[in-house]
Order: C-alpha cells, then structure tokens, then sequence
C-alpha cells in the first residue's frame, strides 16, 4: 500500500504561485520523476515531427535531438522534477537555446517555473485539481485515462484528500469574496426594513 504524500514548506509556496493545493504538487513531482531535478525525457512525439530515429530517451538523446532540431527537440522533451514539455521553457525564455542554458544552471528552480507555468495556461488542469477531479487532472496531465498507471499511482499518493482538504488562494478569494457580497445584501435588507418601520 502507498502512503500518502507529505507536501514540504517548498510544495506549500509552489502551490501558492501555481494556484493548486499542495498535496498536488508533491505527488505529481513523486510520480513524474522522483523529485529529481536534471530528469529529462525525449518523448516519441519528437520522431513523428522530425523523421529523426534516436535511440534512448535520456540526456545523451535529447542533446542529440538538440544538434538535429533545436526547437522540436525542446518541445519535444519532458524537463526536470515534473516533466512538464519544453515548448513552456521556450515561453517563458524566449528561446529554446536559453531555456536548456536556464534548466543546466539550476534545473529545480527551472523545474518549479515550468509547473507554475503549466498550470496558468491549463485552467480546466488547475480547477480539476482545486475540485478533487483526479480523472481530468491525469487526462491533462499525462493524458492518461483512470485505468492508467499514471491515474492510479497518483490516487495512491494523494490518498482521501479531496478538494476541501486544502484550499488554493484562488479558492480562498472567491469564497471570501461570495461571503462579501452576502454580507452586503443582508446588511442592505436590513437597512432597508429599518428604514420601512421608521
């Protein structure tokens, strides 16, 4: 049996900026790469863009995609703790150059940018992982379906939290925000029957 994950106070502040609870992000780094930071992977999707047959998924074979197609070998690779694909490091570096010169000089920090960034531009990933929706998270994700592997271990690892358990500050705003504006219209009925028995 798999015990749950523990998310970190670094997993805490990731969720922060990614707008996911934590436990999210602590279980997807343990399923994508066992948190280790300089994990890459060159996908198939670079084959069947280029024609180009590489042997090996590691580093040695994503340099050599690099030297063949320096932008698709990028997009093409799943980068660092989370193994997010690298067309989110071309965006957030401006090219695929700088990005892999970025994640070499310091791939956690590269890792947590790449997630931060996966997530802001994959709303219905984020809300399926605010709401406890496991199966659209790992079809987003990892474009896996619930009987995947995929699916199944990260169930494992986030256990019986569901959405309530941790709430994103997305969350935390709109349920303020809800409480406000009740707030209003019952202050403002209020003024109003005071007024009416004057």
């Amino acid at each position: 049996m798999t015990t749950p994950v523990q998310p970190s106070a670094a997993d805490v502040a990731l969720a922060q900026l990614a707008d996911v609870p934590p436990f999210v992000i602590a279980a997807i780094r343990e399923i994508e790469s066992g948190g280790s930071p300089r994990a890459v992977r060159l996908e198939r999707m670079f084959r069947e863009r280029t024609g180009h047959v590489i042997e090996g998924t590691g580093r040695a074979a994503v340099n050599q995609a690099i030297a063949l197609d320096p932008r698709v070998a990028v997009e093409t690779t799943a980068w660092g703790k989370y193994q997010v694909l690298g067309s989110a490091g071309i965006r957030l570096y401006g090219s695929p150059q700088a990005f892999v010169e970025a994640f070499d000089r310091d791939p956690s920090y590269v890792s947590e940018q790449l997630l931060v960034e996966w997530f802001r531009r994959n709303s219905s990933a984020r809300d399926a992982a605010n709401i406890g929706d496991w199966a659209t998270l790992a079809q987003r994700y990892n474009n896996s379906g619930t009987s995947g592997r995929w699916y199944q271990r990260f169930v494992a690892l986030v256990g019986d939290r569901g959405p309530m358990t941790e709430m994103s500050t997305r969350q935390r705003y709109v349920r303020f925000a809800a409480f406000a504006v009740l707030a209003g219209v019952i202050a403002f009925g209020g003024y109003q029957f005071w007024k009416r028995r004057r």
